[in-house]
């Protein structure tokens, strides 16, 4: 919910400030790019090049969020015990 309401006060500033290269680099970051890069195109203040890094970079972050994620939510979220946990973290993202 919070970065839906970061990318709704990016596209409200950005269209206060047209062109700014703030706008266009923010435009980039996976998940606040979802909701700001739209209106973006639209208003003519990037081009489909800076979405298809956008996009690039996104499926970059869901790669990683897989490989990495689904470990950490075996060892944290499926393991009852307690003890160590965070070690058994860390170690779960260090395997291959």
């Amino acid at each position: 919910m919070v970065i839906s309401v970061i990318g709704y006060y990016l596209i409200l500033i950005s269209t206060a400030f047209p062109g700014a290269l703030f706008i266009k680099v923010i435009s980039c970051i996976p998940l606040i790019s979802i909701s700001l890069a739209p209106s973006l195109v639209l208003s003519g203040q990037i081009s489909v090049s800076i979405i298809i890094i956008a996009i690039i970079l996104l499926i970059a972050l869901n790669y990683i969020l897989i490989k990495y994620g689904l470990r950490i939510y075996k060892v944290g979220i499926l393991n009852y015990s307690e003890q160590d946990l965070w070690k058994k973290m860390f170690k779960a993202v260090k395997q291959k």
